[in-house]
């Protein structure tokens, strides 16, 4: 943009200043009463790329094989086993009450008080099913006796409804996605468990809406952290670097108008807010404060050399304009390209990011020069800061470096840091690294539970796998229900799979049963009459909707379920990819495999989605700094110098994640792609300058002096108490999610100023480049 251009922008908004604060207060008053309705919650569909082939068979057949947010109940005697009346009996209460939570699927609530769960027995009487422990529960220790025997000799129940050990039962219990609030349900489900605990048991609970329930009840502490976060900052420029009312209370205010307005479109576009996303907010906001430290700093640099009060807000505003909005375009289009993921959540994400930036142009850049050119005294703005000295040391520090032979020390320096860390950034995963919930610390009581379970049970996540026939009674075959039970047990061979179950497995116990209970007869019938008898068998008696966790009524199509120990991005990468092997080289005739559903079907879509996203989201976010740096400055050259922080901070904060057990997962996705525009924003600054003051000045060490000493300055005030500011969230959130995203922003910054102080101006002088010679 020519700068004749910004000038006559910067002249117009101050000799039109009262018409356009009269404008912004206009729009926030229209804004402020739907930016206070915006929603804040988690909305699980948001969270899955519907048009991934595993969620399309996760929403065809959850409501037989079990959905993602399956909540998981484990009821563990505290003494001996489960076989007492009181457990038994809490047991049975668990299970009754859950069918009035909020959104629950009453026909997939599981357990051993569930009617149906049942035993087949055989004997003089004939074969029988019959539910193992419906309608009553066992008073007498004869009739406990027999029900721990029958357990123990079911091999559908023992080890996934009872414990190995017999010490814990466990319920599970299905909601159904259009019908669910995790808080809600998190809350009423809590309230069930809180009238059955007692010294007696211990009961545990986890699931995905339990998840999003805590995170959800971390809302206000979070909230609270946020605003803390930015009067802390606030108290820093104050105190310590403005000492002025005005160069306080102006970014803040820049940052209330700025949050009001983006709220506000927010809730009249029908976009709703992720509780995990106020950090992403808190960047936003210091992003917005940065941007009047620069103008600030710049007015104070003109006003000092005896400049009038509105004459220095006006050049302000012109010398600014053009990097303050290439900064702003280039931040909203880094976010934006986060909306090519095809995840409603992160496109949710990018657009209300993107606006928020977008509106920074009025708030950051063009409000705060106007407000400036109305302060009634100049020298209550212009006084002394405490922290002059060391701040002008270290710029000092940072000019020499740049202009002497130490910049080859530095940038050699950073060419090995650069080498070493795009190693360790090949170690990045995509997904989750640990297991339980990176949302939570490992010692949460949500995490604690997630070791007990997976001790206790084959696992926490399940994942299934549909066989679909292509004729009616397909699963009699006796080559299908061989070709799943191999199937499985190629699957299990992988330590992260606990265990599996299938209509194979029904089938083979039924035959057991039949045969007294000998395992050697726990195998598939010869023909498809034969399974079809041991099918009927179990049945018989049934009520509709028993046999739809194994088949539908045709027997045209079958669940396999796996039960895994975690879902960690590496654990459902090598589960996946046996499960494909198997399926290349195994298909079998008259059917096919269908991939995944369940949590660890619909995870593995996730980090599928955002792999072969990332890449994407990189190479246009650097397009779109090629695009707007050419613009700019007219000429490609300038992109390429503005692309060295970029790449700089990322491939550093990438080996810091690779290198801290962070992965890249859809929580992380929003941040690392915001922090990509930030990367470049302290060097644009910096590196406008240098091209401004050539033009004065004529050499360019004198250019890179007043460019390090001046831009430098903003560079030092807006990145310092962000930095701190961001402390405060690694120390005392109780979300790790968010204490590890602080700590990523706090070196991000660090990194992106520490490139604008020391890189560019090296490279500058290095390099000489024609566009900023050719400008004097």
């Amino acid at each position: 943009m020519a700068q004749g251009l910004s000038e006559k922008i910067a002249e117009y908004c101050i000799r039109k200043r009262l018409h356009l604060v009269s404008a912004f207060l206009l729009l926030t008053a229209v804004l402020l009463i739907p930016s206070m309705r915006v929603d804040v919650k988690t909305v699980f569909a948001d969270l899955l790329p519907m048009h991934h082939p595993f969620v399309q068979v996760h929403e065809q057949y959850k409501d037989s094989y079990g959905g993602a947010n399956i909540v998981s109940i484990m009821v563990r005697a505290t003494e001996g086993d489960i076989f007492r009346y009181g457990i038994l009996k809490k047991i049975q209460g668990i299970t009754r009450d859950l069918r009035t939570v909020s959104g629950v699927n009453e026909f997939q609530i599981v357990s051993i008080a569930a009617r149906k769960i049942k035993v087949v027995t055989a004997g003089t009487h004939g074969i029988a099913a019959t539910p193992l422990m419906w309608p009553d529960v066992p008073d007498s220790q004869a009739e406990l006796d027999a029900l721990r025997e029958t357990v123990v000799s079911s091999p559908m129940v023992y080890g996934i409804f009872v414990s190995r050990d017999l010490s814990a039962a466990l319920i599970s219990v299905d909601f159904v996605d259009e019908r669910m609030q995790c808080r809600i349900v998190c809350d009423e489900i809590y309230a069930i468990l809180g009238t059955y605990s007692d010294a007696s048991v211990d009961i545990s609970i986890i699931g995905e809406p339990v998840l999003q329930g805590h995170v959800e009840r971390f809302l206000p502490e979070t909230l609270m952290l946020f605003f803390a976060s930015i009067a802390l900052f606030g108290f820093l420029l104050y105190v310590f670097f403005m000492r002025s009312w005005w160069g306080t209370a102006i970014p803040l205010f820049s940052v209330l108008l700025s949050t009001i307005w983006a709220l506000g479109i927010a809730s009249l576009l029908g976009i709703d807010a992720s509780p995990l996303g106020i950090v992403i907010a808190f960047l936003i906001s210091a992003q917005v404060i940065s941007y009047s430290v620069q103008a600030i700093n710049r007015f104070d640099i003109v006003h000092a050399g005896n400049v009038s009060i509105a004459g220095a807000a006006q050049r302000s505003l012109g010398s600014l304009f053009r990097p303050g909005m290439l900064s702003v375009v280039t931040d909203a289009g880094c976010k934006l390209v986060v909306a090519l993921t095809p995840i409603v959540f992160l496109q949710k994400s990018s657009f209300i990011g993107s606006i928020w930036l977008l509106c920074i142009a009025l708030t950051g850049v063009l409000l705060t020069p106007v407000l400036l050119s109305w302060l009634p005294h100049a020298d209550t703005f212009n006084r002394q800061i405490s922290f002059t000295h060391g701040i002008d040391y270290a710029l000092s520090l940072c000019t020499t470096i740049a202009l002497s032979g130490w910049r080859y020390v530095v940038l050699g320096a950073t060419a090995m840091v650069l080498t070493v860390c795009i190693f360790l950034s090949s170690d990045l995963v995509v997904g989750d690294v640990h297991p339980g919930s990176p949302l939570l610390w490992p010692d949460s009581e949500y995490n604690q539970s997630v070791a007990e379970f997976n001790r206790l049970f084959p696992g926490t996540d399940r994942l299934f796998v549909v066989l679909e026939g292509v004729k009616k009674d397909a699963l009699k075959e006796p080559h299908l229900l061989e070709n799943i039970l191999a199937f499985q047990r190629y699957v299990e061979r992988r330590p992260e799979v606990g265990g599996s179950n299938s209509i194979a497995d029904l089938i083979a116990a039924m035959k057991q049963v039949i045969y007294e209970g000998n395992p050697r007869y726990n195998e598939i019938g010869d023909d498809v009459l034969s399974n079809g008898e041991l099918l009927y068998l179990y049945v018989q008696g049934s009520n509709p909707g028993d046999i739809d966790y194994y088949t539908d009524v045709e027997y045209r199509t079958a669940g396999i379920t796996f039960f895994l120990r975690d879902h960690r991005g590496q654990t459902l990468k090598s589960v996946i990819a046996r499960m494909k092997e198997y399926i290349r080289t195994h298909m079998p005739e008259g059917a096919r495999y269908r991939l995944a559903g369940g949590i660890g079907g619909v995870t593995a879509a996730v980090n599928e989605v955002i792999y072969t996203s990332q890449l994407k989201i990189a190479v246009y976010a650097l397009l779109i700094i090629l695009v707007t740096a050419t613009i700019t400055y007219r000429t490609v050259v300038a992109a390429f110098y503005l692309m060295v922080p970029i790449v700089l901070s990322s491939i550093i904060t990438y080996a810091f994640m690779a290198t801290s057990g962070i992965g890249l997962n859809i929580n992380t996705l929003p941040v690392v792609a915001l922090g990509v525009g930030l990367g470049v924003n302290y060097s644009i600054y910096v590196f406008d300058f240098i091209k401004e003051s050539y033009t004065e000045h004529g050499t360019l060490q004198a250019a890179i002096h007043d460019a390090v000493h001046h831009a430098g300055r903003g560079v030092v005030l807006a990145a310092l108490p962000l930095v701190v500011c961001a402390l405060p969230w690694y120390f005392l959130s109780s979300l790790k999610f968010l204490s590890d995203m602080a700590l990523l922003i706090a070196i991000w910054i660090s990194i992106s100023a520490a490139s604008a102080l020391f890189i560019i101006p090296g490279l500058v002088f290095i390099l000489k480049p024609d566009f900023i010679l050719s400008s004097k």
